[in-house]
C-alpha cells in the first residue's frame, strides 16, 4: 500500500496552511496574536507566509499568474522584515510588542486585498476537503 499524498493533495493541504496564515495576518496584532496562541508569533507567521513559495513553484497549481504574483509580492515582502522584530516570544506583551511593530501595517493590507484575490482558489480548498 501507498502511504504517500498525491500532488494535488499535497496542494490543497499545503494552500491552506497559507490561506490560514494569510488570513491570521491581516487581523490586528491582538488578534494574531491570540490565534497564534502568543507563542513566537513573528516568526511562525513569516515562516507560514514563506512557505507560500510552493504554491507558485508546484506544477499542479490551480493559481492565475495574478494570484502567482501577488503571492510572491508577499514573500518578498514578509522577507524583510527586521530581524529585530523575529524574536522568541513567549508572553502575549512581547507578542504584541513584535506584531505591533510598523514594518507589519502594509503587510495587513496585502494579505486583505490577497485573501479577496485568492477567494476562488480558497473555494476550490474547501471544497475539495469537504
Amino acid at each position: 500500500m501507498d502511504d504517500s499524498i498525491s500532488k494535488e493533495e499535497a496542494f490543497q493541504t499545503s494552500y491552506r496552511a497559507f490561506i490560514n496564515a494569510v488570513e491570521i495576518l491581516s487581523q490586528p496584532p491582538e488578534t494574531q496574536c491570540n490565534l497564534m496562541g502568543n507563542y513566537n508569533v513573528a516568526l511562525e507567521l513569516k515562516d507560514e507566509i514563506i512557505s507560500g513559495k510552493y504554491l507558485y513553484e508546484n506544477p499542479e497549481s490551480n493559481i492565475t499568474e495574478e494570484q502567482i504574483f501577488s503571492i510572491r509580492q508577499l514573500v518578498e515582502e514578509i522577507s524583510k522584515i527586521p530581524e529585530s522584530v523575529l524574536v522568541e516570544a513567549k508572553t502575549k506583551s512581547k507578542n504584541l510588542i513584535s506584531m505591533n511593530h510598523p514594518c507589519w501595517k502594509p503587510l495587513r493590507k496585502h494579505a486583505a486585498l490577497l485573501i479577496r484575490s485568492l477567494k476562488s482558489v480558497t473555494e476550490r480548498n474547501e471544497a475539495y476537503f469537504t
